[in-house]
């Protein structure tokens, strides 16, 4: 649940640790800074990323509006603001950049999609003179997936097929 998972994280912040959180959407990005917050992480040490969304009004405002200078920063240093503890994204992040961050050693992910967790994974960059680096993948195991499309055609097969044997085993009855 968010509140064991937060509680995880906040334990971590307390240790001066610093994460990403990969979260499967922005209602979910928003319970869990509801969360942390709760647990008294303040907002000045949380960072986010998403594409735009209908729910951002969901978020805090000063977290919405430092989106963009935190994109900017990945992009042009190729790490985070030092400012930003935790660093909560969509899968926005999961392709595309490259944190090069000796202090960022815990990453969580609510994706099980394995191809999905080794692009996550391969976002953060240790300096390999130090050996530091990511230390731990934690995969949320009771996050919410997304259904892919091939569910959906599975689902509707399923349902035709089901109807079709119904159908024949109807007619077979009176035989």
């Amino acid at each position: 649940s968010r509140v064991v998972i937060a509680e995880k994280i906040h334990n971590l912040w307390t240790r001066g640790k610093r994460l990403i959180y990969f979260v499967n959407s922005v209602t979910g990005m928003a319970e869990l800074i509801k969360e942390i917050k709760r647990l008294g992480i303040p907002e000045e040490d949380v960072g986010i990323a998403f594409t735009e969304s209908d729910n951002a009004d969901k978020l805090p405002a000063a977290l919405v509006n430092g989106r963009e200078s935190i994109r900017n920063h990945l992009i042009s240093e190729s790490r985070l603001p030092d400012a930003v503890k935790i660093f909560i994204t969509t899968s926005q992040n999961k392709e595309g950049i490259s944190i090069i961050d000796d202090d960022i050693r815990y990453m969580f992910s609510e994706s099980h999609d394995k191809s999905d967790l080794e692009q996550m994974a391969g976002r953060v960059r240790g300096n390999p003179d130090t050996g530091k680096g990511l230390h731990a993948l934690i995969v949320v195991h009771d996050a919410a997936q997304h259904a892919s499309l091939l569910s959906y055609v599975e689902q509707e097969f399923d349902s035709i097929l089901q109807e079709h044997v119904a159908d024949v085993m109807e007619r077979h009855k009176s035989l």
